[in-house]
């Protein structure tokens, strides 16, 4: 899955365009098996770019995907202010997505904001965590637009019935 709030960002995403200048980033081997080369900039090829999901998403509105392996966040969480509730709540929300031992791999400018209860460090250079804990105690926090209501309906169902 690829998602994004931008759906400009994701059709450029889907494109898979890349400038010339990636090869400086990039293995030989790997422009060879993933990238071709049409003119004067490189292309993700088509079996990759057709095997990615992309998809509109808010990550702090709507429901996350789950079971995942891996999470990207670049450019993202610095936008929130170190200790406000959205970003509190995305950290919480990728938790919930990942599959138990699953990884976040996190821009050079994004922080967990010392939700360290939740990440560990896999490597701190590359920003790559590995999620730990219990997720029941997190996940019955969390709620997302739409819930709300149905929430309150299964509670009051609950407490009637009591």
């Amino acid at each position: 899955f690829a998602s994004d709030v931008d759906q400009r960002a994701l059709k450029v995403a889907r494109a898979g365009f890349y400038p010339e200048s990636i090869a400086a980033d990039v293995s030989p081997s790997r422009l060879r098996a993933y990238f071709d080369k049409p003119d004067d900039h490189y292309r993700v090829k088509r079996s990759l770019r057709e095997r990615v999901v992309f998809a509109a998403q808010n990550v702090i509105e709507d429901p996350p995907y789950s079971r995942l392996d891996l999470i990207s966040c670049r450019n993202l969480l610095m936008y929130f202010k170190p200790e406000t509730q959205s970003k509190k709540q995305t950290i919480e929300t990728f938790h919930f997505a990942l599959k138990k031992r699953g990884l976040l791999l996190l821009g050079s400018s994004e922080t967990l904001s010392g939700q360290i209860d939740l990440f560990e460090p896999i490597n701190k250079t590359q920003r790559l965590f590995q999620r730990i804990g219990n997720e029941h105690s997190i996940h019955r926090r969390l709620s997302f637009v739409g819930q709300h209501a149905a929430q309150s309906q299964s509670d009051d169902a609950t407490s009637t019935a009591h």
